[in-house]
């Protein structure tokens, strides 16, 4: 254990959020770590996030040490770049990630914190659990990080990125973890490169620089990010114009995840695990395009032919989603845990 809590900062992306907001900070600022820096970077939201934010900065209960800042983007950059900001203003030894719908357990930091500082790793991953308006929150019982103990070092941090494929989602988001400050310095010239607005497969864009520049990975247990699921979330829901912008911006970041290993040279080692990365979101967007009728699934066919490189739709598989099929429920809310 540490003798003295080392300062974290905790960036939270806000985008018309207003209705779990104070629920994803009430959650940050009652964590038994309170060495923290809250940084809230609003991504010029269309209500009153920044309102609320600003109330928390002024609450000498919320804020006692001056430890929330809020920073304003000008114009809409989506969150890559929401997260970018925040890196850039972070001043903390480790740096995390929360989305502002989102909550964690009230020990969340200090058991990541504690795993960090004895193991030297350069990220840390927690469990994570689905929660649903509803109140109600699952865990998959395959997730096969909470089935294991990492400590990853070497080439193994990134073999156990790439070979998993794609096929669990908990690898590669970025809420999950924390990070130390001196490796998203490290990455954030790899990141920069992205320049244009970027919201889906963003967290694909940030893991894999990270898998493929940290040194040492490892995770614990007992400490929980509520992932909050959202009733008739979907990534198309029959709008060809937002399905054919998140569809641009998976092949981008696909295209970005390719170049970074031919150019870091671990395209040999690797590039078997990035076709089965790839092949597998060809399919989940091909199952979307499906949505469609008529004359719009013909375009968004199109558009993933061009996107993609391929000459028809891939079929996606109930083996390509097992991971998921098996949840279990979670009686009580877990709100003290």
């Amino acid at each position: 254990m540490y003798k003295k809590q080392p300062l974290l900062s905790v960036i939270i992306p806000v985008y018309n959020s207003e209705k779990f907001l104070r629920k994803c900070l009430d959650s940050v600022i009652n964590q038994t770590h309170d060495n923290l820096e809250i940084i809230a970077v609003d991504d010029c939201s269309d209500g009153n996030a920044g309102e609320i934010i600003s109330e928390y900065i002024k609450n000498i209960k919320t804020n006692p040490s001056r430890r929330i800042k809020l920073i304003r983007h000008k114009e809409n950059k989506g969150s890559y770049h929401a997260r970018i900001t925040g890196i850039e203003a972070a001043k903390g030894k480790y740096i995390a990630f929360i989305d502002s719908d989102d909550r964690i357990s009230t020990d969340y930091f200090r058991v990541l914190a504690e795993k960090a500082a004895e193991t030297g790793a350069d990220m840390v991953i927690a469990d994570f659990v689905n929660e649903y308006e509803d109140g109600k929150i699952y865990y998959y019982d395959r997730d096969p990080i909470r089935a294991q103990d990492l400590n990853l070092e070497g080439n193994q941090v990134l073999d156990a990125f790439m070979r998993q494929r794609g096929s669990f989602y908990g690898w590669h988001v970025v809420w999950n973890k924390i990070y130390k400050r001196k490796l998203c310095k490290k990455c954030l010239p790899f990141f920069k490169k992205i320049t244009s607005h970027l919201i889906m497969t963003d967290d694909v864009a940030f893991s894999c620089v990270f898998w493929n520049l940290a040194k040492k990975v490892a995770n614990v247990h007992g400490a929980y990010y509520f992932y909050m699921q959202h009733g008739g979330q979907s990534v198309a829901a029959g709008n060809f114009k937002k399905f054919e912008k998140n569809a641009s911006d998976v092949a981008l970041v696909l295209d970005f995840f390719k170049d970074m290993l031919v150019k870091s040279g671990k395209w040999d080692r690797y590039g078997n695990d990035y076709g089965k990365f790839k092949e597998l979101y060809i399919k989940y967007w091909s199952f979307n395009a499906k949505n469609f009728e008529s004359g719009e699934f013909t375009e968004a066919e199109a558009l993933i032919k061009r996107l993609f490189g391929v000459s028809g739709l891939y079929e996606l598989t109930e083996a390509d989603n097992s991971v998921y099929l098996a949840v279990t429920e979670i009686k009580n809310n877990m709100g003290d845990v």
